[in-house]
């Protein structure tokens, strides 16, 4: 495939056409892999009402008392999952602008000092108590589960795109069984940063 010009906008890559354009899904992916790097996806199957009830859980949780968030702070897990507030995280020496909470797909503490040192960060999640944001865990598992099957669905097409057996990647360089990480995230407004905040947010 021949180089494209510079992209003069996102790519939308719409999966619902996988089965009645598959060979045109696939020239587009490619396109968007080798001369944008990016892009978006669209009729992806995940369930807009799980979706919708994801965004009313996160903005539930990061409303909580600060007092409330810590206790689910990262700091209290070995995995590294859990509550990081605002401009706890540094990037080239300057403030990350953002409270996160940071989640997996749950795996059980089975590290003992027998074992590798960094397999003490696979292992559960830090969820809040039930009663401060109810059913926040059971969203958040049930999205990671759809968004698994996304990027898995999304790595075959990757591998097809590329000329390989749609198993490929999946079989070559991902570990079965392996934890998936991924963030929900709050921007402060720039009317409640401090000066010494700075503006980033990464």
């Amino acid at each position: 495939m021949a180089l494209g010009s510079d992209f003069t906008s996102i790519p939308v890559l719409d999966l619902s056409t996988l089965e009645t354009n598959r060979q045109q899904l696939l020239s587009d992916l490619q396109d968007a892999l080798i001369n944008v790097g990016f892009f978006y996806v669209k009729g992806h199957g995940v369930n807009h009402k799980l979706l919708d009830e994801l965004s009313s859980q996160t903005v539930k949780f990061f409303d909580l008392p600060l007092d409330e968030k810590l206790k689910v702070d990262k700091i209290h897990s070995p995995t590294f999952l859990g509550y990081s507030t605002q401009g706890n995280e540094i990037t080239k020496g300057s403030k990350d602008n953002r409270e996160q909470f940071d989640f997996a797909n749950e795996l059980p503490d089975t590290w003992d000092s027998n074992r590798p040192i960094y397999e003490r960060l696979y292992g559960p999640n830090l969820w809040p108590a039930e009663a401060l944001v109810p059913d926040f865990s059971t969203t958040i598992s049930s999205f990671h589960r759809e968004a698994q099957i996304l990027a898995e669905q999304l790595t075959h097409l990757v591998s097809e795109c590329l000329g390989l057996n749609p198993d490929k990647l999946l079989s070559e360089y991902i570990v079965a069984g392996q934890q998936n990480r991924a963030k929900l995230i709050k921007y402060p407004s720039i009317d409640q940063l401090h000066q010494h905040d700075g503006i980033q947010g990464v």
